[in-house]
């Protein structure tokens, strides 16, 4: 049973934006989804606020430090999916450099061109 300060038994970008993207899942009905999904974008915010302080906390150009790891191209994806969000990862002050970081590096910029994604890429 999730306690209380985790109702949702997840303390992961990951699952709890599945919240945020199919709050029907969770809702009996319109006005409940739509209250499932303001309470995901507040609690990814604060993963949001996690992930930047994180990226204060180190001051190295990378998730982890000075060298660049799988945690970058999977925490980029997880900021990517709040670019509708009313405060998305990019206007954080340590995330935003980061992600501009991220969207220069080439392999970025084909995976994006081969799925014909446009902008707003974050």
């Amino acid at each position: 049973m999730p306690n209380s300060s985790n109702a949702w038994g997840t303390n992961t970008v990951q699952a709890t934006i599945n919240h945020y993207y199919y709050p029907e899942r969770w809702a009996a009905d319109a006005a409940g989804a739509t209250v499932v999904k303001a309470l995901a974008e507040t609690k990814v915010g604060r993963m949001l606020d996690q992930i930047d302080a994180e990226l204060a906390r180190h001051g190295g150009p990378w998730f982890l430090g000075e060298r660049f790891s799988v945690v970058d191209p999977y925490a980029f994806v997880l900021c990517r999916w709040t670019r509708g969000f009313a405060r998305p990862a990019r206007e954080l002050p340590h995330v935003k450099p980061w992600l501009d970081r991220m969207l220069a590096r080439p392999a970025v910029q084909r995976a994006f061109a081969s799925e014909g994604l446009t902008a707003p890429f974050v």
